[in-house]
């Protein structure tokens, strides 16, 4: 049962206060909207869902969200309070919640986000993100529902390949971090054509830079992707792409993780990287993997890779890139082919459904 913890009244009046100015902020965004809209009484669905938006973002203070102002507010009318006080929630449960919100980073599983096309402007001014570098998806982008969620469906293509005809490619930045948890959700779609090989998502440092056949052979940063690829024979063999110091190849190395991509099945992918001590070879790659919301397994673990060098190669980027390629067309599809993406999150600290 939650505890409350008895204040006088002029604590109240000071919560009153509070949720009151919350609540200009809601109207001040509106009106901020209804002002860019010309004076134009009717407000279309992007300006609606952008105040959806800017509403989150007004409703919360110091990183705990409104809905513990609405408890102060509601407690008013408790009965079980001595005449003359009020009743608050404990504030060691607001605490322990504040300090989830500090250790999230990210976190965007479009919910907030109407359902149809997803432009590259609406990818921008999502607030979900924090601050998008670029987004370049040309229209091949869109929000759909499935049961109670909502996903992120890209289309690749028929015989198109990279990024700017095939998928598309975003970049997300953050606060550099030494170690970070990434984690998100990936189904292919039934039909979807597992050609060669493509990319879906991932990590990169600085700015996402190190890709594309670009070495950070001095040590300056890093990238690590999730991708599909046919080596060892295997059609969609899950794999992650990684651009670092002591990369083996110029365009990236591929390290498979045991298991094959299947369509129709929705996995959760998470990725551990913790930079390497000084210039040595201690950096840390763990990659978890579970099908349809079962347990994560652990489907690589290392501890010898070289993210930097001399204090660099940071993690301060994700990186949503899913297209069709390398270079050629060999790599296109024979089929317009979809992938959804959702539950994007990014912490400092461990996920608790990760058992190892």
């Amino acid at each position: 049962m939650q505890q409350y913890l008895y204040i006088e009244k002029k604590y109240y009046v000071l919560a009153v206060l509070i949720a009151s100015i919350v609540v200009g902020g809601v109207l001040l965004a509106g009106k901020s909207l209804f002002s860019q809209s010309n004076g134009q009484e009717n407000i279309g669905e992007k300006e609606i869902a952008q105040i959806q938006r800017r509403s989150k973002v007004a409703l919360y203070i110091d990183d705990r969200p409104v809905q513990f102002l609405n408890q102060v507010v509601n407690s008013v009318h408790s009965t079980s309070a001595p005449k003359g006080e009020k009743l608050l929630p404990d504030m060691e449960n607001v605490e322990n919640h504040s300090s989830i919100e500090q250790a999230n980073i990210l976190k965007n599983d479009f919910s907030d986000e109407l359902v149809g096309i997803y432009t590259d402007t609406m990818f921008k001014d999502d607030s979900n993100w924090g601050e998008v570098r670029w987004a370049n998806f040309h229209k091949r982008a869109s929000i759909v529902r499935t049961g109670k969620d909502q996903q992120l469906r890209i289309l690749l293509p028929k015989g198109a390949h990279g990024n700017l005809k095939s998928g598309g490619s975003a970049g997300v930045a953050f606060e550099p971090q030494d170690e970070i948890y990434q984690r998100m959700t990936v189904l292919f779609e039934p039909g979807f054509d597992f050609q060669i090989s493509g990319k879906i998502a991932g990590i990169g440092s600085p700015q996402g830079e190190y890709t594309g056949g670009n070495v950070p052979r001095n040590g300056e940063g890093f990238s690590s992707r999730f991708i599909w690829d046919d080596r060892e024979g295997q059609y969609g063999r899950a794999a992650i792409y990684l651009y670092h110091v002591d990369q083996r190849e110029i365009f990236g190395d591929q390290d498979g993780l045991g298991f094959n991509w299947k369509t129709g099945v929705r996995y959760t992918m998470t990725q551990r990287i913790k930079r390497n001590t000084g210039n040595n070879k201690d950096g840390i790659l763990q990659v978890w993997m579970s099908e349809n919301g079962g347990m994560h397994q652990l489907v690589m673990d290392r501890n010898d890779l070289r993210w930097g060098l001399d204090a660099k190669g940071r993690a301060d980027t994700l990186l949503v890139s899913p297209f069709h390629g390398g270079s050629g067309d060999r790599y296109a599809p024979d089929t317009d082919s979809y992938i959804q993406l959702s539950n994007f999150a990014i912490s400092t600290e461990k996920f608790s459904d990760l058992l190892q």
